[in-house]
């Protein structure tokens, strides 16, 4: 995979000293936010193999970089939908479709993929 290149000088960042930041347009932080700030953990994920129809594969992949996590925000909206419904009510598709979660589904990967690019993941 090709690493992404930056416009961002990243030797003049790493010379900047802590007083060298403009932060006049930062907002201060009160006891009001860190009482009410929530710790987020990352969910670890367990790597399966999968036995996946060529169409259902090609059509995630043609949605774009992020397709793992695409199809694994499709899934998690359906198991979450399905919680207290009878198991064979409707299709999975007919089902993520009529509820808009496919469109939810993508902006999660969306989401995904942006805290990838800003936060760089740590093993």
């Amino acid at each position: 995979m090709k690493k992404q290149s930056s416009e961002t000088d990243l030797k003049r960042i790493d010379a900047m000293r802590d007083a060298d930041i403009d932060t006049s347009d930062i907002p201060p932080l009160g006891e009001d936010f860190f009482r009410k700030a929530t710790v987020w953990k990352r969910e670890r994920k367990v790597s399966i193999t999968l036995r996946v129809d060529k169409e259902v594969v090609e059509w995630f992949k043609s949605q774009g970089k992020g397709y793992q996590s695409l199809m694994n925000a499709v899934l998690k909206a359906y198991a979450k939908d399905q919680t207290g419904r009878d198991r064979h009510d409707d299709s999975p598709f007919d089902c993520l479709r009529e509820k808009g979660l496919i469109s939810q589904a993508h902006a999660q990967r969306d989401s995904i993929m942006e805290r990838r690019s800003v936060w760089p993941m740590v093993a």
